[in-house]
């Protein structure tokens, strides 16, 4: 009796080795994970690899060819869900796989028109104000960035500016010797931006605040 017990455990033990071998030495078996998901637009993603036997690695995303590598690293540019797929190859043949990755854009929930008021104050104490239009877009040359045009400012419009939540954006903008730095900070359908202007020799040349209204 207890020979058979021990013979019917050889047997499974005896199956689950070949199963183990016919693995390691037969076509590979595709399998990953991207992390983080849900994702975010301008963010490095990992594709995890957990595929068993292969040697060469093709990743897409969306349909397009991207790495590759084994594991490799990657920044989505748009918001959606994107679809990443894995083709595992070796010599004794093909496996693939393919995950669904609900990518977030933070610059979706600033971007709008604003009408509000905007206050300039010069180095000497001396402020003026008026009414202005703040139009925020997605910048088309940054996934992390936005476009901002302030009417009545043709000498220094926050033009770029570089979205840290979805509430909060750092303004960064050089161009023709001016130097604009603040932020900017969205409250429900309110946005206030506070930044300063300075030339090349770091010296203030006035100070704006704008406040508005989706």
């Amino acid at each position: 009796m207890g020979l058979t017990v021990f013979n019917r455990l050889m047997a499974v033990v005896t199956v689950l080795l070949l199963t183990v071998s016919c693995t390691r030495e037969g076509a590979p078996f595709a399998d990953f994970s991207v992390e983080p998901n849900p994702a975010t637009v301008g963010r490095t993603v990992t594709f995890v690899n957990r595929t068993i036997n292969a040697t060469e690695f093709e990743w897409y995303v969306q349909g397009n060819l991207v790495s590759n590598e084994q594991e490799p690293r990657y920044i989505f540019t748009s918001g959606g869900t994107q679809v990443v797929t894995l083709v595992a190859k070796n010599p004794k043949g093909t496996s693939g796989g393919s995950i669904r990755v609900e990518v977030r854009d933070p610059r979706d929930s600033l971007v709008g028109t604003y009408r509000g008021t905007v206050t300039v104050i010069l180095p000497n104490g001396q402020r003026g104000s008026g009414n202005s239009t703040c139009v925020i877009q997605k910048s088309t040359l940054n996934p992390l960035a936005l476009d901002i045009s302030l009417s009545g400012i043709n000498d220094a419009p926050p033009r770029n500016a570089i979205v840290v939540d979805n509430n909060n954006f750092n303004i960064e903008n050089d161009i023709a010797g001016v130097h604009m730095r603040g932020t900017g900070v969205r409250n429900g359908r309110q946005i206030r931006l506070d930044y300063t202007v300075r030339n090349n020799a770091n010296q203030l040349l006035a100070t704006y605040n704008f406040i508005g209204t989706r």
